[in-house]
């Protein structure tokens, strides 16, 4: 008769760590909410408990500079999203790019991860052209800066 497999030890641990995340990641949002209850995507209000989440560099994606944890719990990478919002930039790219800030969650992205924004770019090449991004903070350098997105009202360039 076959014994059924408990938990071992180290899934104890890989518990502990989802559950310390995902505590992070709640007081991020809930300071979202106390700080800057605007759409990460429309910059519209997103009323109390009607947000999610959203993360700039999804939660699966491990980039050469942040571990995948510091990754999912880096307040620069999330922000509050509508439902419809997140949906949109997540899976939608040729929508995405009407998304009133689309400009600067890419933005975003490029200071977070610059290799992974240039793997992402690739997905909007055809229909959408960035600015320098090197080139604009080098101009602003404050815009590097940023701790949040709410840090950046709007990237200061002429498309």
């Amino acid at each position: 008769m076959k014994r059924k497999r408990g938990i071992g030890f180290g899934d104890y641990s890989d518990i502990l760590k989802i559950m310390s995340i995902e505590s992070r990641l709640y007081q991020i949002k809930l300071w979202y909410y106390q700080n800057w209850p605007l759409c990460l995507f429309c910059n519209h209000r997103v009323r109390d408990g009607k947000g999610q989440l959203a993360h700039i560099i999804r939660r699966s994606y491990q980039s050469s500079k942040y571990s995948r944890e510091e990754l999912q719990t880096m307040k620069l990478n999330t922000g509050l999203a509508h439902h419809a919002c997140h949906e949109i930039y997540d899976n939608k790219p040729k929508e995405a790019v009407l998304l009133p800030r689309f400009l600067e969650v890419q933005f975003i992205l490029w200071l977070i991860d610059p290799g992974f924004f240039e793997q992402q770019k690739l997905i909007y090449e055809d229909f959408f052209n960035f600015p320098d991004f090197a080139g604009i903070t080098n101009k602003y350098p404050h815009l590097a800066q940023c701790a949040n997105h709410g840090d950046l009202l709007y990237l200061p360039v002429d498309i």
